[in-house]
């Protein structure tokens, strides 16, 4: 471990689990100012995982190992690809969330909620990049140790050899679609897809774990033997040096799956004490337009001080019956014909109003007939 010798810090240290297989994992440690008002002016240490964050790294394709014959070209095309997504849709939702100073809907310190996800936290991060916790919500496999970021011996081939495959819709309509997810990943889960990432964004990794659900204890636990994980939890510091948390839980958001875990709800609630609850849902196959995933959506509507979302989210019927406010933009005309029946006309009529607004990006399922609709609920 790198030793600092600081005038005034408080150290903080973090025990990793199954963050690192390797035993004699080696530690850097990351000096921050602390922004709290109870600790202005004080300094905190973060030990950062070094063997996570050349795994992710690796994936990431930013650094480069022992690849196999092809892989650095392979690894080119992956980031030119990334650098093109960067410049057509996270440059601009940067830009359009700075312009409609959309974090002064919140407070400073607050988290994000965001179900039906999958491992999406470029647009999660990119519309709210100084969450202080996201939390995750997808019926993908988290992941166990065989997982590129766990393996003691992982093979950063397989993931590269296959990115063009596992971005290829992410890259080019801002979001993954379920067939997909299901079978790409079965074998690895998640975690490595959110490994690239964080990494992509310039996170600095302090732990990944796998956890388990225990909804008796009403939080995740640590796996006993032989169990499988259905939760990842990473600590990490931000693209602007700042202390962040991420879950992602695989979980089933219907109301039946609640009812089965009736704590989950609480547990989000409990992380976000102390925080204004923020909210995203895009591309989420219009469920929560079905009176079977009602908790989920009263849920949001209820506790988030924001929610942005395109038409697949909250049902825009709902939203006019509580008495939240909103602000539309782009443009709604159709929906894509997987989902005709989830066309809304009274939302139709509300786009066709003088103080609906132009987004400069695209993104969800209606960029694939050249539109974007987002709404922000407050």
């Amino acid at each position: 471990m790198k030793k600092l010798c600081i005038s005034c810090f408080i150290a903080v240290s973090f025990l990793v689990s199954c963050s690192s297989p390797e035993s004699n994992s080696a530690k850097d440690v990351a000096v921050i100012q602390d922004s709290t008002e109870k600790s202005a002016g004080s300094e905190v240490a973060y030990q950062l995982d070094s063997a996570l964050n050349e795994r992710a790294s690796r994936l990431a394709g930013k650094s480069i190992g022992n690849e196999a014959s092809g892989a650095n070209s392979l690894v080119q095309t992956m980031n030119t690809n990334w650098d093109l997504v960067v410049k057509e849709k996270f440059v601009p939702i940067k830009n359009w969330r700075q312009q409609e100073k959309i974090s002064s809907y919140f407070g400073k310190s607050h988290g994000v909620f965001y179900p039906f996800s999958g491992p999406d936290f470029p647009f999660v991060t990119s519309f709210y990049p100084d969450a202080e916790i996201y939390i995750l919500v997808g019926l993908e496999e988290v992941g166990n140790m065989n997982s590129t970021m766990f393996s003691s011996n992982p093979d950063y081939n397989e993931f590269i050899s296959n990115a063009g495959k596992f971005f290829y819709f992410s890259n080019k309509y801002g979001f993954f679609r379920t067939n997909d997810m299901e079978e790409q990943f079965k074998e690895k889960g998640v975690v490595d897809i959110l490994g690239f990432y964080l990494k992509k964004f310039d996170s600095k990794f302090i732990s990944m774990k796998l956890l388990k659900w225990d909804n008796e204890l009403g939080a995740p636990r640590e796996l006993k033997k032989d169990e499988k994980a259905d939760v990842c939890s990473i600590e990490f510091l931000n693209q602007n040096n700042a202390y962040s948390q991420l879950y992602y839980f695989q979980f089933d958001l219907s109301d039946s799956g609640i009812q089965k875990n009736p704590n989950f709800l609480k547990w989000v609630q409990e992380k976000m004490k102390g925080k204004d609850m923020v909210s995203l849902s895009k591309a989420a196959s219009y469920l929560m337009h079905r009176e079977l995933f009602s908790s989920v959506s009263t849920f949001i509507l209820e506790n988030s001080k924001l929610q942005i979302q395109d038409d697949s989210g909250l049902d825009f019927r709902k939203i006019q019956s509580s008495n939240r406010k909103y602000k539309l933009y782009g443009n709604y005309t159709k929906t894509i014909p997987l989902f005709r029946d989830r066309f809304i006309p009274e939302l139709r009529e509300k786009y066709t109003g003088s103080d609906v607004k132009p987004l400069p990006f695209k993104m969800g399922y209606s960029s694939a007939h050249g539109e974007t609709n987002l709404q922000l609920i407050y």
